[in-house]
């Protein structure tokens, strides 16, 4: 047999032991394992399979060799998925720090600023602290429940006329404030009143309905009296 033909039989041999090995091991630690621990094993079963299928008797050595080169190579495929595992367990850390970190840093510079609104309130209104954050909430409420800037709510806006509250407007914003701040406010502080017949259908008493005239100041004094210190 020539050479050409030994490296060639050599060449289908190993294709076929690789083949056998691709379908029965795969990479996990539990194959390699018993890969290693049983090696002749695997090199006979390889033998006996080829010598089944083709009549070929196949030197055991080289099999031997595929088989070795497959522990390797398993081995290999282990160690990288462990390092691709650390990798990305170390990339996942890394975006949770710096996701914390970013996140204390903008809770940071929102109490800053919000140290400073206060700051800024107690001088402009001339409360003390606990006041100014109660306003703070108040005017925030306001402007959410009635969509209008906050800038445009000052102790002086009337509820009605100034912020333009209708009836329905008026008793959300009640219920807003009552669980913001854990009070009860009357329908008398603010609620709906009627203009016209207040019996008339329901489509024209919706329409006919405003909030009861109040000023942010009266509603914040109410507010500071009800909430405990």
């Amino acid at each position: 047999m020539s050479e050409v033909d030994k490296s060639y039989e050599l060449k289908v041999l190993k294709m076929v032991a690789n083949k056998y090995l691709d379908e029965t091991i795969s990479a996990t630690e539990r194959s390699l394992r018993s890969l290693e621990a049983n090696p002749d094993q695997v090199v006979w079963e390889l033998a006996t399979r080829i010598y089944s299928q083709s009549g070929y008797k196949v030197e055991l050595g080289i099999l031997r060799d595929v088989v070795n080169s497959r522990i390797e190579f398993v081995k290999y495929q282990l160690a990288s998925e462990k390092e691709r595992m650390a990798e990305e367990a170390r990339r996942v850390a890394e975006e949770a720090r710096r996701v914390t970190e970013l996140k204390a840093a903008e809770a940071a510079s929102l109490r800053d600023e919000m140290r400073d609104e206060i700051i800024s309130i107690m001088g402009e209104i001339g409360v003390d602290e606990r006041q100014a954050n109660i306003f703070v909430k108040l005017r925030k409420i306001i402007s959410e429940q009635l969509d209008v800037n906050e800038s445009e709510v000052t102790l002086d806006s009337n509820i009605s006329t100034d912020l333009n509250a209708d009836g329905l407007e008026a008793v959300e914003l009640a219920m807003a404030l009552e669980e913001e701040f854990e009070i009860e406010i009357p329908e008398d502080v603010l609620g709906t009143e009627y203009r016209g017949n207040p019996f008339c259908s329901s489509i024209s008493s919706s329409n006919n309905s405003v909030a009861v005239s109040r000023t942010v100041r009266e509603l914040f004094i109410f507010i500071q009296d009800k909430v405990s210190p």
